[in-house]
């Protein structure tokens, strides 16, 4: 199958599912302020399972024939194939925390695999109704607007092509030692980091695309999320290795006989500039 159409197929769907989302999400935050946490996660749950449910009940309609892996949990993945060399991979919200915090910048991903390799990542961000998309085969990154019967595309686009023309120098990242962060913080790196309250839940997975933020590095990577996007910001001109700065394999997320957790990579780095990149290679090296 054909990666480009089928991102081409999916996209009205996806749009369709992301305003599903973003009605639950206004809905729950526009109660008052003092919401629970439990309505919050029933709020997440729900729009998760049914971005996902319908996105594969869309899938079987279609008569894809690939392997499926999904977020969360459904009785739908069942009804796929469990052999072959394409796997699609979900994440119907990602972004739980900004989502369930009534930020609007959560995405949808959708990526594909052949053989065990990235070969297309599917960026939805249903709040500015962007499309961000790249395949392996793609000379430059693709983007572009989808409305009602309307499909445009064009190259780079979204400050895609010109990734690396600001420099903010906000990193994202997991947790990072204190000490560590001093060290960053002395080379002019901002560290917002995922696990902290203290960070900060504007900036999201796509931030990168927009130029909110600078880079991304973390140890054993997910394919789900930011392996994914990795994809997109290399063909828009970014650079992605791993912390030594080596590029082989970087987008193999299967099938690796390194040790690493299936669907990971030992290390990522994700710059949208050489400077950044190469400091970033300089404090993470083994």
């Amino acid at each position: 199958m054909d990666t480009e159409l089928f991102f081409r197929e999916i996209m009205p769907r996806m749009e369709d599912y992301g305003r599903y989302a973003l009605a639950m999400q206004k809905g729950v935050f526009s109660k008052d302020k003092e919401l629970s946490e439990s309505d919050a996660e029933n709020a997440l749950t729900d729009a998760d399972f049914m971005v996902e449910e319908g996105l594969l009940r869309f899938f079987l309609e279609k008569k894809y024939n690939f392997r499926i892996l999904a977020e969360e949990d459904s009785p739908y993945v069942d009804k796929f194939s469990k052999e072959g060399d394409m796997l699609v991979v979900m994440d119907p919200i990602d972004g739980t925390l900004r989502y369930k915090k009534g930020f609007e910048n959560f995405g949808m991903i959708i990526s594909v695999f052949k053989k065990g390799i990235l070969d297309g990542t599917l960026l939805h961000t249903p709040y500015d109704e962007k499309f961000y998309w790249a395949t392996q085969e793609n000379e430059i990154a693709l983007s572009g607007f989808y409305h009602s019967d309307k499909l445009t595309f064009s190259h780079g686009g979204f400050g895609i092509s010109s990734i690396g023309r600001r420099n903010s120098n906000i990193i994202k990242t997991n947790i990072l030692p204190e000490d560590k962060e001093k060290i960053f913080n002395a080379k002019g790196l901002t560290i917002n980091q995922s696990k902290k309250d203290n960070r900060d839940f504007r900036f999201g997975l796509n931030s990168i695309l927009t130029e909110e933020i600078d880079g991304y590095f973390m140890k054993e990577a997910p394919c789900l999320d930011w392996g994914a996007i990795s994809l997109i910001v290399e063909k828009a001109g970014g650079i992605v290795t791993d912390f030594n700065g080596e590029r082989n394999d970087i987008h193999r997320y299967f099938g690796r006989n390194d040790g690493t957790k299936e669907g990971c990579i030992p290390s990522l780095i994700v710059a949208n500039n050489h400077k950044t990149h190469e400091t970033l290679v300089e404090l993470l090296k083994d």
